[in-house]
């Protein structure tokens, strides 16, 4: 994976969203840079679980535009 890459690795479904909109980016990777605009227009489903090269962890939050990071 690139270093400009973030990778979809999964999702946490959240009620109300198409399963659908989950699968559209599953196992798929995006650079960063697409993925602050996406983020900014609110298109990503809450609940998708997003991966950098350093194998930290975050996910969409409920509003669509913010990420979390997910602490194990």
């Amino acid at each position: 994976m690139a270093e400009n890459q973030l990778f979809f690795c999964g999702y946490v479904m959240f009620p109300g969203v198409d399963v659908n909109e989950y699968w559209d980016f599953v196992r798929k990777s995006m650079p960063i840079r697409d993925v602050k605009n996406g983020l900014e227009m609110g298109v990503f489903p809450p609940g998708l679980i997003m991966k950098d090269n350093y194998n930290n962890l975050a996910i969409v939050d409920r509003d669509r535009r913010t990420l979390k990071k997910l602490m194990w």
